[in-house]
């Protein structure tokens, strides 16, 4: 049934006051749902940010657009709804089957340019979850109901990699998964252990100051670890953790709005970058790159990998070096390719008489490609011989690194 009416058919007790809830917001289009666990189009991605969210209930902010040719309104916003319980059902796939009861109350004003929606799990059985919805504008006043039932697709097979509403929750992206799954096949392929990591879209991060980076940085970590987090930069342009249980090293990198982060329970600090490739020849890189990794660049390309690949892995490189705390422009001089796969590479380089193993993989993330290199102990090395010789270079090392203040750690 549809109705226009007074009554409120559902309960309506949650506040509109959402200021409170900011800084925990997240969105789903930052996060890459939309492609993946939302698989609508792009009239369809109306679900601004999520506030709240359990295996029971969903509370999120949704876009409204004032131009749609509809006698009831944007039907397109309606649809985010119905969107928002997937979030709560995830990993099985709750399908919209049938809406018994839906009441305007008032129109959405002209003006307006999203509204709060909440909704809830009331029932669920093996076949059929019941719902029940709720929309208010940003004044509190109750716009909609809707009372509707979602088919259970639980005989269908789901994808594994699919996060709980607790994993969205806590920083869930579909990205991470993507990169995850990159890393994985050469850490499994070369006998390493995969690092603990996690990634994000931060839109303007790029454009932001040094300050606010480092805030977007920190709230996003609080949120990923569940506590607290006291994460301080060094005068070099390291990040640190401190005093955490679970953690003791930290590492940091972006390009562009793609964020990278990567945690270890060991006082490990290594290093990592990732570069977006951007169609550059060989002579782009030849003037990009140092004259010391030339020869590098070009080991690279004999090896039959294309020039922007090629001058990227060298570029990622000399960042990783970097970010140790290593004279990257001489130590990359003398790098050796050990092996490679089909799109990814395991250089050696001699840093203190002591090889150190560096890998570098290509990952594509929303059509765009990229290179992530990171620094790996091999397995059978001797850890206190690598914290020996990283000790010895980084206490001669004083060269301001705040244009590169990110690092990796890896698992041994």
């Amino acid at each position: 049934s549809l109705n226009e009416s007074s009554t409120p058919l559902l309960s309506d007790s949650f506040s509109s006051n959402v200021s409170s809830l900011e800084k925990k917001a997240w969105s789903p289009l930052n996060r890459g749902l939309y492609g993946s666990l939302l698989f609508h189009g792009k009239s369809f991605e109306r679900i601004e940010k999520v506030y709240e969210l359990s295996e029971r209930n969903c509370l999120c902010r949704i876009a409204q657009r004032a131009d749609q040719p509809f006698v009831l309104g944007d039907l397109y916003a309606r649809d985010a709804i119905l969107q928002s319980m997937l979030f709560v059902t995830t990993p099985q796939l709750a399908l919209p089957k049938k809406i018994s009861a839906w009441r305007i109350h008032r129109k959405v004003p002209v003006h307006q340019n999203s509204t709060l929606a909440r909704s809830l799990k009331s029932h669920a059985s093996a076949k059929e979850i019941g719902i029940e919805s709720c929309v208010k504008d940003e004044h509190g006043a109750l716009l909609e109901e809707l009372q509707w039932t979602a088919e259970s697709a639980s005989s269908v097979v789901i994808d594994k990699m699919l996060p709980t509403p607790d994993q969205l929750e806590s920083g869930w992206s579909y990205y991470g998964r993507e990169i995850h799954q990159s890393i994985e096949s050469v850490c499994r392929e070369n006998n390493f252990e995969l690092p603990e990591f996690f990634a994000r879209l931060a839109p303007g991060i790029s454009r932001q100051s040094k300050r606010e980076r480092r805030d977007s940085h920190r709230a996003y970590l609080e949120r990923i670890v569940g506590s607290m987090v006291e994460l301080k930069w060094t005068r070099q342009g390291r990040p640190t953790i401190a005093h955490h249980s679970n953690y003791k090293s930290i590492s940091l990198t972006h390009d562009e709005d793609l964020c990278v982060y990567m945690l270890d329970a060991e006082a490990e600090h290594m290093g990592c970058d990732i570069v977006a490739l951007q169609g550059r020849t060989e002579s782009d890189w030849q003037a990009l790159l140092p004259y010391e990794s030339h020869a590098s660049l070009r080991r690279l390309l004999d090896d039959g990998a294309g020039a922007d690949n090629a001058g990227s892995v060298v570029w990622s490189l000399l960042e990783t070096l970097t970010k140790c705390a290593y004279d990257s422009a001489s130590l990359v001089k003398g790098m050796s390719l050990v092996k490679r796969g089909l799109n990814w590479w395991i250089h050696d380089i001699n840093v203190d008489k002591i090889n150190r193993r560096f890998c570098s993989v290509n990952i594509s993330i929303n059509r765009r490609s990229y290179v992530l290199s990171w620094s790996v102990p091999p397995r059978d090395m001797p850890r206190q011989s690598l914290i020996r010789a990283r000790s010895s270079r980084a206490e001669n090392k004083t060269e301001d690194m705040s244009a590169s203040p990110f690092r990796l750690v890896a698992k041994k």
